[in-house]
């Protein structure tokens, strides 16, 4: 009896455990939530990607989209209207085409948006693809608004105000290398490159605006175009009605006529006046200026013209110059 109640015991036992195995395993929410977030880490990762090469094709910076690119596409890097840096003070520098310098102007307003619907990932997320709506504001809105141009950058102080934009969508492809995502289709973003601003006619110069010009101040004689014993030089330049529509930006500078060339004595900081009538410049010392011949004039940064006058100066409180010629007669 002993015995049959041990099989019987053993036999329950294995029916107990037999249930126990067939008993459907239970979900570790932990493993939900781990999966969950290596999808959602995988697409973060991917925008940052994407936000990468918006930021490379709106500086028309090839280097840094080429960093986060799988491989080389030439055709961006010849699309891309890169501009070459050019120093504010560099006046000796050619300046890059015009042309080149709008449709850089045009491209560096550049926004994206991710269509987050369209995201799409392989196996292990190693290959990814996504949707995005690239965005530049419409250059023909800035086209009809005027019939000339001071330059570029008068053409960029338009296009800021600009809300309509020209839309491209395109598939961008991504592989995994690492921890990173490198876009894996180059070549398709080119298309976003393929616009050509319409030929904008440009003034010579601001200064073409300018009806006249003439220097004032006390001590100023306009007959002798001379100054006598003064620490402040004051140019005024009369403007036409058109200079009332632009926006002038302009450096001055104060300069001595020296043997073998001129000597800078001031430059002022980069002055910008909004749709004015003249323009006013002037520039003081403690004391007063020594006599020697001057030129105080303005400088267009945009063509490196100059525009100003020359005149003479006569300190009282300096010793008499005598030339030898002059001492030998006299003796």
């Amino acid at each position: 009896m002993g015995k049959k109640f041990i099989a019987i015991l053993l036999i329950l036992v294995n029916v107990f455990t037999l249930a126990s195995c067939m008993k459907p395993k239970e979900t570790d929410p932990s493993e939900t939530e781990t999966d969950e977030s290596d999808v959602s880490t995988t697409e973060s990762r991917v925008y940052e990607a994407v936000e990468r090469i918006a930021a490379s094709l709106a500086e028309c910076n090839y280097e840094n989209f080429r960093k986060n690119s799988t491989k080389d596409s030439k055709e961006v890097e010849k699309a891309m209207p890169a501009v070459p840096e050019i120093a504010d003070d560099d006046y000796k520098t050619p300046r890059p085409d015009k042309a080149l310098v709008v449709k850089n102007m045009v491209i560096s307003s550049l926004t994206y948006e991710i269509d987050e619907k369209s995201f799409k990932s392989g196996l292990w997320g190693s290959d990814c693809s996504v949707d995005v709506k690239f965005s530049y504001k419409d250059y023909n809105e800035v086209v009809g608004k005027r019939d000339i141009f001071l330059g570029p950058a008068d053409f960029n102080t338009l296009l800021a105000d600009v809300e309509k934009t020209i839309d491209k969508t395109i598939t961008l492809k991504f592989k995994k290398e690492g921890r990173h995502y490198l876009l894996s289709n180059p070549d398709d973003v080119v298309s976003l490159y393929y616009f050509e601003v319409p030929k904008l006619k440009y003034m010579n110069s601001i200064f073409d605006m300018v009806d006249k010009v003439y220097m004032v101040g006390d001590t100023w004689d306009p007959v002798k175009e001379c100054y006598t014993d003064t620490n402040t030089i004051e140019m005024v330049l009369v403007l036409n009605e058109r200079a009332k529509q632009y926006i002038w930006k302009y450096v001055y500078r104060l300069a001595e006529e020296t043997n073998p060339k001129w000597t800078v004595i001031y430059t002022s900081q980069y002055i910008t006046d909004q749709y004015p009538s003249e323009i006013r410049v002037k520039y003081t010392q403690r004391d007063n200026i020594k006599t020697g011949f001057y030129a105080f004039y303005l400088i267009d940064p945009q063509t490196s013209n100059i525009y100003g006058m020359e005149f003479d100066v006569v300190n009282t409180s300096e010793p008499a110059q005598t030339s030898t010629t002059e001492s030998t007669q006299s003796t």
